[in-house]
Order: structure tokens, then C-alpha cells, then sequence
């Protein structure tokens, strides 16, 4: 990752992580305000002031609109979602529920659910988008015991 033109002043060694950093333990999460050793206390892992920093900013929101990818893409995805399970909710009640015991019809719902599973995966999995995978993924555990 380009580090962006706004990054803050990092602190020198044996200098205290300043609060204004909020940084945040990569592996752990714990608040490393005012820590003076290169060291989280809870899980014993060193860290790098820089590099902490640029691993909690890759965590945000504000970072994937900005860095990652066009907001036009987000939209996609969004659409991605939503369209198949307002499908999903339309098709049961204009066949009043008739559709749901026709295994065919689950075949095409798994496709679709695997199908937004691997677009959220391969776009940015490490990224917001892994609970939409997640949930997806439920969706698609669902279709299959109901099969």
C-alpha cells in the first residue's frame, strides 16, 4: 500500500505511541496508546508504529471508498445483493410459496449465491465486503440443506 499524503507524524523509538495514532494491535486489537516498547502487552507480537497505522487505516471504511475502489463498484456489489433476495422474497409470494418445493428452483438460488460469493471474495475479501461473503455463504448453507 501507498502510504497517503495525510499520515501522521510517527513517533522514534522509545518515544510513547501518541493518542491522536489511536493505534490498534493487528493481532489482537488492543489500544497501544502510550506504549513506549515496540510490543503489544496482550499478545506479546512487536509492532511497527507505521505499519500498524497503515493496517488499521486498511480497516476502514474511509479507506476502501478512498484507496480501494470507485464508490460505481460498491453500488454494484450492493445490487448484486439485494436483487436476487428481493427476487428470492417476490418469486415465494407470487406463487404463494409453490416455488420453495421445486429443487430446481434452489439449484438457480445456489448459482446466484455462490456466484455474489466468489464476486465479494475475489473484489476484497479482506476488505468490509468478507461479511457480506459470510452471510452469503449462510444463504448458501441454507439452500443446501433445504435441498
Amino acid at each position: 500500500m501507498t502510504i497517503p499524503l495525510d499520515t501522521p507524524p510517527m513517533p522514534w523509538d522509545g518515544a510513547p505511541v501518541p493518542e491522536y495514532l489511536n493505534l490498534r494491535c493487528v493481532h489482537c486489537g488492543y489500544l497501544l496508546t502510550g506504549l513506549k516498547a515496540r510490543v503489544c502487552p496482550e499478545c506479546g507480537k512487536a509492532f511497527d508504529p507505521l505499519e500498524t497505522w497503515q493496517a488499521n487505516v486498511r480497516g476502514t471504511w474511509e479507506f476502501h471508498f478512498t484507496y480501494k475502489r470507485p464508490l460505481w463498484s460498491y453500488v454494484a456489489i450492493g445490487l448484486a445483493i439485494f436483487v436476487p433476495l428481493v427476487g428470492f422474497a417476490v418469486v415465494g409470494l407470487v406463487t404463494n410459496g409453490a416455488v420453495y418445493v421445486d429443487p430446481a428452483y434452489y439449484a438457480v438460488a445456489f448459482v446466484a449465491a455462490v456466484a455474489v460469493q466468489i464476486l465479494c471474495v475475489v473484489e476484497d475479501w479482506h476488505g468490509p465486503w468478507r461479511w457480506i461473503a459470510s452471510l452469503h455463504a449462510v444463504f448458501v448453507w441454507t439452500i443446501v440443506c433445504a435441498m
